[in-house]
């Protein structure tokens, strides 16, 4: 299932250094925010949201910085 996909995604890029890697799993991430925000599951979107502000928060690669915005721009539109 694509949240376990996730989950183990996540975990493999604390070891990763490829930006393109955490680029994959910031997206897979996101997209499992989204999932759990359309099941109305919302404290597990932003706590997954938060977790990809956390972990990449800081990257310099510019494909890694669109996908931390657009988990911003979703903990945004869930907490108004």
């Amino acid at each position: 299932n694509d949240s376990a996909y996730a989950d183990k995604a996540a975990r493999v890029s604390a070891l990763a250094k490829d930006p393109a890697l955490q680029v994959q799993v910031a997206r897979a991430l996101v997209n499992k925010g989204i999932t759990l925000g359309d099941l109305k599951r919302s404290e597990e979107a932003i706590a997954v949201y938060d977790e990809v502000v956390k972990r990449f928060g800081e990257a310099k690669d510019p494909a890694l910085q669109e996908v931390v915005g657009q988990a911003l721009k979703a903990l945004r539109d869930m907490k108004s």
